[in-house]
């Protein structure tokens, strides 16, 4: 190969031939990179034992923890009583090898590496059988390596292996191609990735190319119906007075007078009986909502005017009361249809405002000489208490 050196060896006492002891193995360097791989011949292996418990009929398996053997290994079976059937004595058998405690055996070498095992049909005669390897020289040309060839090479990793700083690896390329065009003979060729001439890698979306298909379709369908009505869509491109008057028909500037018969879009409102939000966060866009009548909801900006006509027929009463250390009403008996409250404390100390139950811990603070203001109606019990059992002058003024 162009820009490789190899480099192959082997200790034997013959040129001839490569026996079972001899060490062999090849070196293959490159300016970049540089692999190893190294292996030895077979030497004859450990006889085994097994015995019919340990023969699974249905799979040709045969257990024996640690045997020892590779597949391809050639050996002969002997045994102190019957072999499983479909196995005979004096006979070359090749281990297929499944794991390291258990193999099946093949009639020759080819069956061995295709795994097609023996059928052993039964397994029932008795005795201990043994295994014997019979390892065998080949010629310099037709090495037989026993173990697997271990290759070494900067830039390999493991699936999911983490990367290190200082990790090295191949570069890979691609073919610049100017003008995307195929450079292989048939499909399931290999080929090399392309790029254009800035290094951008060519890729192809399916799906894409799918969508836009089917928008070309259905461009051709309305051009199609668009031609039975006498026009096409390069026609109406062109059209820019129909393409107006279309869009001033759907939208009006600013201040616009209305005419009769003007048109425009329909705006929507989505239903939602139970008001809540319907988007994710402050900002996105949402539409109006209505509930079950179609009334659109709305909320105020917490300005609240009325009228003077409103005000016109207002009744009004004032009041004043002397408030101590034990709660009681504000207001004796409050104004038929009340709207407003107001109270102002007289006196020198602190008094406090509230619901039933208030107390000056959780009662709202209404220091001497402040006035409070409040919409309630007569139904609103407010309730009032003093800091101390001295009497403090509360006035109270209502509107209804």
């Amino acid at each position: 190969m162009p820009g490789w050196k190899s480099q192959l060896g082997y200790d034997s006492s013959d040129s001839e031939t490569l026996n079972a002891s001899d060490q062999v193995g090849a070196i293959l360097k490159s300016e970049l990179k540089e692999f190893s791989m190294t292996g030895a011949l077979c030497s004859a292996k450990s006889p085994i034992s097994f015995v019919d418990g340990d023969v699974t009929v249905g799979t040709d398996l045969i257990a024996e923890v640690s045997h020892g053997f590779n597949t391809g290994d050639k050996v002969q079976l002997t045994s102190s009583g019957t072999l499983p059937a479909g196995l005979s004595l004096a006979t070359d058998y090749y281990v297929i090898l499944v794991d390291a405690d258990s193999f099946k055996l093949a009639a020759s070498e080819s069956d061995a590496y295709a795994g097609s095992p023996v059928d052993i049909t039964a397994a029932a005669g008795g005795g201990t059988h043994t295994m014997t390897h019979f390892p065998t020289e080949r010629s310099a040309l037709d090495v037989s390596i026993c173990t697997p060839l271990s290759i070494q090479s900067e830039g390999v990793y493991n699936e999911d292996a983490a990367h290190s700083s200082g990790d090295k690896g191949s570069h890979m390329l691609a073919v610049r191609q100017d003008t995307l065009a195929g450079s292989t003979d048939t499909d399931g060729d290999y080929m090399s990735l392309k790029g254009n001439s800035k290094g951008e890698i060519y890729v192809i979306d399916t799906d894409a190319n799918a969508s836009l298909d089917a928008i070309e379709v259905d461009i051709a369908a309305i051009e199609v119906e668009l031609l039975d009505q006498g026009t096409t869509l390069d026609t109406i491109a062109g059209d820019t007075t129909s393409m107006d008057g279309i869009l001033t028909a759907l939208s009006k500037a600013e201040d616009s007078v209305h005419a009769s018969g003007d048109q425009g879009i329909m705006g929507l409102a989505v239903r939602n009986d139970t008001l809540a939000s319907l988007v994710d966060a402050d900002g996105d866009y949402a539409p109006l909502q209505v509930n079950a009548s179609g009334a659109l909801y709305v909320t105020g900006d917490g300005e609240f005017t009325t009228s003077d006509a409103a005000l016109a027929n207002t009744a009004i009463a004032n009041a004043a009361n002397g408030v101590v250390n034990v709660e009681e009403s504000l207001v004796a008996s409050a104004l038929s249809n009340r709207k407003y409250l107001f109270a102002q404390n007289l006196g020198n100390k602190n008094v406090y405002i509230g619901g039933s139950g208030v107390t000056s811990a959780n009662g709202f603070e209404i220091p001497p000489g402040s006035v409070i203001e409040m919409r309630a109606g007569a139904s609103v019990d407010v309730k009032i208490i003093a800091v101390d059992a001295s009497s403090q002058d509360m006035r109270t003024l209502e509107l209804s």
